[in-house]
């Protein structure tokens, strides 16, 4: 049986607790969205034989680990160990070409949309709203190709995510369960941070809706439920937050640092913080003095519209006509990223309105906030604080915070697939329902033919420079 809600702040469709069983169309939608992840980021994987990017960082400092050299690099090591993994792989099988130091980018970004879905799926056990999100994560331009390119981006993304959906199954179970599911959560967590810094924003993130839940108990809007998620997180008790949540990832963090200094013993592990500290500042100081350190550098308010994206590799062959382009460019799904900033301020609307509005406001918190609440929460975590860095930033340093734009606009469309189109009573709601409908179908076409659309701009398939320049709407995109 379902549920249904009138409005997208709630838990419209969703599914009673009862309900083991799953529709038979939900799995093969996953296996589906499975297929196309592994296609899009395996299909001819080492096309590009040169090193692109920041490639001349990454699998170097994974061949330094591997043969016992001394390097520094300004983040920490995690990421550059599972490349080094990677290679260690490919080098027993037999692999060669750059390939290699790939392979495990691309798995970690195939197996990434599946990660999203069961987030989703925790938030708020709808199907469609578990798939919409899986694919809109799927057919994004950025994370398809930073998995596609020996980087380390994709591997914060992946922990980062992990540790939410770990936290939310957490909040489902009590006991030895719960421990064990949110030990998993704080070492994902660990994870995350362990490649970059920014994993710390997921940190943020729980701590906001710890906060939130608290707030909401003491003003009693709960009603005095206890089944509910931003319920359960009150119930979570200060041995596991500080075990799970600080003592697992500080651990974690510490310990990854072992073989790095056992090949790097000079400056000391806080020497090196240090000077990993004064390179990002340095960024900063470059660029307040009017030089930009990097021609697409793009400021954290730009992200979300898309305005400047990266250009990771462009190539004209020479003697051909009309003449040939390959182009590598590390930006998002335009459609896919300026439909769900709208969907961030149509979310936002209407968390606000629940608040505000008296009636509602007195519903139960399973009746409106929770979904909302945690999407919206998650955004400003991993998005805001870039606001409060100096240095050079990247259009890549928001896609943790792109991965909670798209559950927004999954949420959304899902909750228009959701209305009735009989049994509506009036023969108003009923043409309401179909536009409804009718809008999350457009939106979720739109998102598919812009990732048919820039695809050959993402996998650096060869363009005449006509359809090149086709795919640039905006001049900063050059």
């Amino acid at each position: 049986m379902v549920k249904y809600r009138p409005l997208p702040g709630g838990t419209r469709g969703q599914f009673n607790r009862g309900s083991a069983l799953l529709p038979a169309w939900f799995w093969l939608g996953l296996a589906g969205l499975l297929l196309l992840s592994v296609t899009l980021h395996f299909w001819d994987l080492g096309r590009f034989k040169e090193l692109v990017f920041d490639e001349v960082y990454y699998p170097k400092y994974a061949r330094n680990y591997l043969k016992g050299e001394k390097l520094f690099d300004p983040h920490p090591p995690l990421g550059k160990y599972i490349i080094a993994v990677g290679l260690w792989v490919a080098d027993r099988f037999g692999w060669t070409g750059p390939v290699t130091y790939r392979w495990t980018e691309a798995f970690f970004g195939s197996m990434l949309p599946l990660v999203v879905a069961g987030l989703a799926w925790q938030i708020a056990q709808r199907p469609g709203f578990a798939l919409l999100a899986g694919f809109f994560t799927a057919a994004d331009g950025l994370l398809l190709v930073e998995s596609r390119l020996g980087l380390i981006n994709i591997f914060l993304v992946f922990f980062g995510i992990l540790s939410q959906w770990f936290f939310l199954l957490g909040l489902k179970v009590e006991g030895r369960q719960r421990w064990g599911w949110l030990s998993l959560s704080g070492l994902s967590l660990g994870a995350a941070i362990s490649v970059k810094w920014n994993g710390l924003g997921l940190a943020l993130a729980m701590l906001l809706l710890w906060l939130v839940a608290w707030v909401l108990r003491l003003l009693r809007w709960d009603r005095g439920q206890r089944t509910t998620n931003l319920s359960r997180i009150t119930e979570l008790s200060a041995a596991q937050i500080l075990f799970c949540f600080l003592l697992i990832p500080i651990g974690l963090y510490w310990l990854q640092w072992i073989p790095h200094m056992q090949i790097n013993p000079e400056p000391g592990l806080w020497g090196l913080h240090r000077q990993m500290l004064e390179y990002h500042q340095r960024l900063g100081e470059t660029l307040a003095n009017g030089k930009p350190i990097h021609p697409y550098c793009s400021p954290w308010w730009s992200w979300p519209l898309l305005l400047r994206p990266m250009s990771y590799y462009y190539e004209t062959l020479k003697g051909t006509n009309p003449e040939t382009v390959y182009a590598l460019h590390g930006m998002g799904n335009p459609i896919l990223w300026w439909l769900s900033t709208l969907a961030l301020l149509v979310l936002t609307a209407s968390l606000l309105s629940w608040f505000i509005h008296p009636g509602r406001r007195r519903k139960d918190v399973e009746a409106a906030p929770w979904g909302p609440l945690y999407i919206l929460l998650g955004y400003a975590a991993n998005y805001l604080p870039w606001s409060l860095v100096g240095r050079c930033t990247f259009l890549y340093h928001y896609m943790l915070a792109s991965i909670f734009s798209f559950l927004a606009l999954a949420w959304l469309t899902d909750w228009s697939f959701s209305q009735p189109l009989f049994g509506s009573g009036h023969y108003e709601a009923h043409q309401q329902n179909r536009r409804l409908r009718g809008l999350g179908l457009s939106v979720s076409l739109a998102v598919a033919l812009g990732l048919v659309f820039w695809l050959p701009i993402f996998m650096g398939l060869p363009l005449t420079y006509q359809t090149f320049r086709l795919r640039m709407w905006l001049t900063s995109w050059i």
